[in-house]
């Protein structure tokens, strides 16, 4: 099972808070995005159904993510950018 497929419920919270990040995700480099969101909400990188879990359980998911992508949109970005 694919990261996307794992984060399937959360992704169109992230998609409007935090497009670039959305579309990083949706990459080939997917797993390093999600690296970026896994540290910032404390869970393990590997861990993509433990993410989920945190992320769907985050009463400040849109906050949290539109921060994230407004600290890291310019190498969000790049990284989607390169994989086109």
């Amino acid at each position: 099972m694919g990261i996307t497929e794992i984060l399937e419920d959360v992704l169109p919270i992230v998609r409007k808070a935090a497009p670039l990040l959305c579309a990083a995700i949706n990459s080939k480099l997917g797993f390093v995005a999600c690296g970026v969101v896994a540290a910032a909400f404390g869970t393990d990188a590997n861990d993509y159904t433990e993410l989920a879990k945190k992320l769907s359980n985050d009463p400040d998911l849109y906050a949290k993510l539109a921060a994230l992508e407004a600290t890291h949109g310019a190498w969000l970005s790049a990284l989607e950018k390169n994989q086109k």
